[in-house]
């Protein structure tokens, strides 16, 4: 919000200096005001003057179009007053770049291009105008789906598929078995890319958590396809998601645990056997699991001495940020945490090793070795635990019981 200047108010100019000298504002002469206003009046017309960034330059390529686009998408009101309405203006800002991108005729990867970016702000004007964004979606499908052109029918097909995969949560299991078929045979013959994985990655997570056996095997397939993707990042990638099909088969199953502690020692997972184990991926960065310390304190106390325990699997990208919310918090439980820096954050070999992309991720290991809960989060965990190890004795139980004995 912009301060006031006295350089525009209608004030004598003694009284102004009065007012300054009351206010404890070191005196200026006559000729150092003016001068203060008329740099002020600058400064003002040169904001009034300074473009818009809804305003579209002219002579913009396709590119350069798009590029326009994204920096309408990327900015943000300078002052309360301004943020009325302007997801809005954005959303019409980058229509209005796309139909000027389309007058320019364009072919091949930028035609994708162009009506991907138009119907991605279509789909967000429904946050604002629900009605006017379906009409403009049916409008903009019936183009699309007129058109011979194969990459535009590629084009339309993926987002049929997009949206079939919404649903893929409600599906039974044959559905979901042919859906699947149907996604893997989109794979361009050129390889994987990055708009087909992310749409398999998210299928596969959504079958994974009604379904891990299901899921598991999707996952499989896909880091099959990474490998011989022409992407860089997804076939570096591909050992990941191979680890997201193993952590959705942890369930039932014995859980391996190998590493370095964050004291530098070699972690002994033999050692928990016999005990209920919490096997938390974290960060100190991460809100959510910090939210968590504080439940995972009170049912250490609480379960403790009848054989819980928990292992953090920190994904910190500094030992130093690690130690010093450790030191803080005054946690007192074990975290892996790899002294080489090319493995810490996501690269922790054992949030690697699993494939987990979200923290908090929290497993829960019975006495025998094996998983029994892959979300043991808050009144979860603790019912868990009760089921496991036993109801808590409060403090009124523990003093009813001790005055019975001494009578």
């Amino acid at each position: 919000m912009k301060k006031w200047n006295l350089g525009h108010l209608p004030l004598l100019p003694g009284l102004v200096m009065g007012l300054m000298v009351l206010a404890g504002i070191p005196a200026v002469s006559a000729q150092e005001s003016d001068s203060a206003a008329a740099a002020a009046t600058d400064e003002a017309t040169e904001a009034e003057e300074k473009p818009s960034v809804f305003d579209i330059p002219a002579d913009l390529d396709v590119a350069g179009l798009l590029g326009h686009a994204n920096k309408i998408k990327r900015s943000r009101p300078e002052s309360p007053d301004q943020a009325k309405g302007w997801l809005e203006k954005q959303i019409n800002g980058v229509i209005a770049c796309c139909d000027k991108a389309l007058e320019l005729k364009p072919e091949g990867k930028d035609l994708v291009a162009v009506y991907t970016e138009k119907m991605g702000a279509v789909n967000v004007l429904a946050r604002v105008n629900r009605k006017e964004s379906a009409a403009k979606k049916a409008a903009l499908m019936e183009v699309l789906e007129a058109s011979e052109l194969p990459a535009i029918m590629a084009m339309v097909k993926r987002m049929k598929l997009q949206e079939t995969a919404g649903r893929v949560g409600q599906m039974t299991a044959e559905e979901q078995s042919a859906f699947v078929d149907e996604l893997f045979s989109t794979i361009d013959p050129d390889g994987l890319s990055m708009e087909t994985y992310s749409l398999i990655s998210g299928v596969a997570r959504t079958i994974g958590s009604g379904n891990a056996e299901t899921g598991a095997a999707v996952y499989i397939r896909l880091a099959e396809a990474m490998e011989t993707s022409p992407v860089e990042q997804l076939a570096a990638r591909a050992e990941r998601t191979r680890g997201s099909a193993r952590r959705l088969g942890l369930m039932g199953n014995f859980m391996e645990l190998e590493g370095t502690t964050a004291d530098g020692e070699a972690f002994d997972w033999a050692a928990y056997r016999g005990k209920v184990v919490l096997v938390d991926f974290w960060a100190s960065w991460c809100g959510p699991c910090r939210a968590e310390i504080p439940n995972m304190k009170e049912q250490l106390e609480n379960y403790g001495d009848k054989g819980f325990a928990i292992v953090g699997v920190n994904l910190d990208n500094t030992r130093a940020a690690y130690q010093k919310y450790v030191d803080a918090q005054e946690l007192t439980w074990t975290n892996l945490m790899s002294d080489k820096d090319g493995e810490r954050g996501w690269d922790n070999p054992v949030a690697a090793h699993y494939g987990v992309s979200a923290i908090p991720t929290a497993i829960l290991v019975d006495k025998e070795g094996k998983v029994v809960s892959m979300s043991a989060r808050g009144n979860r965990l603790n019912q868990l635990l009760e089921d496991i190890l036993g109801p808590v004795e409060t403090k009124e139980e523990t003093g009813t019981e001790g005055s019975a004995g001494d009578e």
